[in-house]
């Protein structure tokens, strides 16, 4: 929930908090983009919001072809993992192992072949979670 302008437990604004994690993922994005228009294969990117850190579930859980990273942002934690080779419906049997295991949302797109507003990429999914958040 947005308090008093703050993103959830960022001590942010959702702009201020978006510009953070763009600076720390477009390179990321970036590549995923070239070997979407390159290879012509699908990936999909999964944004999850925790208030801890889940790298080593992400780990234990994640294909050799899944790339991930976190970014802590005051007390929020959101952990972009990148799905080569899966489309949005194939996404959803990597989530299925969180479901049980942590309470966390989470924003799930497919990455295009380009993207021209890394600051509304992100944004979209940080809406999408905190959407998510107001139905919890």
């Amino acid at each position: 929930m947005i308090k008093e302008g703050l993103y959830l437990k960022t001590g942010l604004t959702q702009a201020q908090t978006t510009k953070m994690l763009v600076e720390h993922i477009q390179p990321h994005i970036e590549h995923f983009v070239y070997i979407v228009e390159r290879h012509k294969v699908p990936v999909s990117m999964v944004l999850f919001y925790t208030e801890f850190d889940i790298s080593e579930l992400v780990e234990n859980k994640k294909r050799l072809t899944d790339v991930y990273k976190v970014i802590k942002v005051g007390d929020a934690y959101f952990t972009f993992v990148f799905l080569p080779f899966t489309a949005i419906q194939d996404s959803y049997s990597f989530l299925k192992h969180f479901k049980t295991e942590v309470q966390h949302l989470y924003h799930i797109e497919a990455i295009e072949h380009r993207i021209y507003n890394y600051f509304n990429f992100i944004n979209s999914y940080l809406f999408g979670v905190l959407d998510e958040k107001e139905f919890d």
